[in-house]
């Protein structure tokens, strides 16, 4: 589990420390960093058990972010970026500079699981799915895709744990009854089953693929207590009934040990999440939520009773209403 980290010069974030819990919530403008630090953290995360560190951490960047010279992963202007993470396991450290190489330090006192640490961007992961081959499988970053996508797809396509999937059982039920749906990987094929009827994932709904990906990543068993999930905007695609559902699922799989890091602009799920906090006081306990800003300077969102404060996300809101108002 990630306790805490430090980020100075990272894209768009100029300076950045944060405690975290089980859920941590990002919210904020579009090119304010969020994707940036999420896909730093996976990065670093990945190629903690490996032995060749610098090398290592500059392909996984190259790769991740599909940029050839990771020095431009630096905030403009700035002539280096610094990346420590503090978790259970020990700590690690990238250091980025203009002029010399990456610099990869860790200090780890057992290996970190890598299969249950995956990055699900829901705009993204389904369109690629549909578009690469087996080539691209085996040879992840061949199309120009980050290999964040690659890394998630070849672990639903191909590895299962059942062992750790059998405490998602319930939950899986649950899913299925709230979407009428289920889902399965079939000789490397995603497919999704009705009543009366079985279809490749291509021709379903959109808000059932986005489901899809949870539930797949649940039941393989990749998904699991103490594994980490990097989650980006799991809203997309779904009407407001169902981002509430999806709420209620990251809140149950925060309660029963994964750590999830969620970007989003869904003031529906951010609402449900509320809701929920004020139901159960011992939530509160393990949320943190987050305000990216375009100065770059991050700030945590206040939790009290009522729970995360929205306001930030209703500024859009209130100037619509002013417009419609001017007009009256």
């Amino acid at each position: 589990m990630i306790n805490f980290i430090e980020v100075k010069n990272l894209g768009p974030v100029k300076e950045w420390k944060a405690n975290f819990r089980e859920l941590n919530i990002f919210i904020g403008p579009n090119g304010s960093g969020k994707s940036y630090v999420n896909m730093v953290l996976y990065s670093m995360l990945q190629v903690a058990n490996r032995k060749n560190n610098d090398g290592d951490i500059k392909q996984k960047l190259q790769f991740v972010f599909q940029e050839k010279e990771v020095k431009r992963l630096i905030t403009w202007k700035e002539r280096e970026a610094k990346v420590s993470i503090y978790m259970d396991e020990g700590e690690l450290i990238l250091e980025l500079y203009k002029q010399k190489e990456p610099i990869f330090q860790k200090n780890i006192n057992k290996k970190i699981p890598i299969d249950e640490i995956n990055f699900i961007s829901m705009p993204d992961v389904l369109n690629v799915y549909s578009a690469i081959n087996i080539f691209t499988q085996e040879h992840p970053g061949s199309l120009g895709v980050s290999e964040t996508i690659t890394d998630f797809l070849t672990r639903i396509l191909n590895l299962e744990y059942p062992e750790k999937a059998k405490n998602w059982k319930n939950l899986l039920k649950k899913i299925e009854n709230k979407i009428n749906a289920r889902f399965s990987v079939e000789k490397g094929k995603i497919t999704a089953s009705f009543k009366r009827e079985k279809l490749n994932i291509e021709r379903v709904a959109s808000g059932l693929k986005t489901f899809s990906l949870i539930y797949l990543a649940l039941k393989q068993g990749i998904i699991a207590s103490g594994g980490i999930l990097f989650l980006e905007e799991p809203e997309e695609h779904l009407h407001p009934e169902w981002q509430v559902i999806m709420a209620e699922i990251l809140v149950e799989m925060a309660l029963k040990g994964v750590q999830i890091f969620v970007s989003t602009h869904s003031d529906d799920l951010l609402k449900k999440v509320n809701n929920l906090l004020q139901k159960d006081s011992n939530l509160k306990d393990k949320v943190k939520a987050y305000l990216f800003t375009t100065d770059g300077f991050p700030k945590e969102l206040e939790i009290d009773v009522r729970g995360i404060d929205l306001l930030p996300l209703l500024e859009t809101f209130y100037k619509l209403y002013e417009e419609e108002q001017e007009r009256l």
